[in-house]
């Protein structure tokens, strides 16, 4: 077993079921939908949105 951190920035909004694993860091007010996957050593953005398993930008809505 690995262990490691997770740094999450402020404002940010993680969604129920979701995983984040070690070595990441979720920038200030990113999103991460419902049962989304972030993958160990990723680096998600500020105020960006992700979902799916691993993870990756969801779509703007209404397009």
């Amino acid at each position: 077993m690995k262990v490691g951190r997770a740094r999450l920035g402020r404002g940010v909004c993680i969604g129920a079921a979701a995983t984040v694993l070690y070595d990441t860091h979720v920038g200030d007010y990113a999103q991460v939908g419902l049962l989304t996957v972030i993958m160990k050593g990723e680096n998600l953005p500020a105020h960006t949105r992700w979902e799916g398993a691993p993870a990756v930008p969801a779509k703007a809505e209404g397009h």
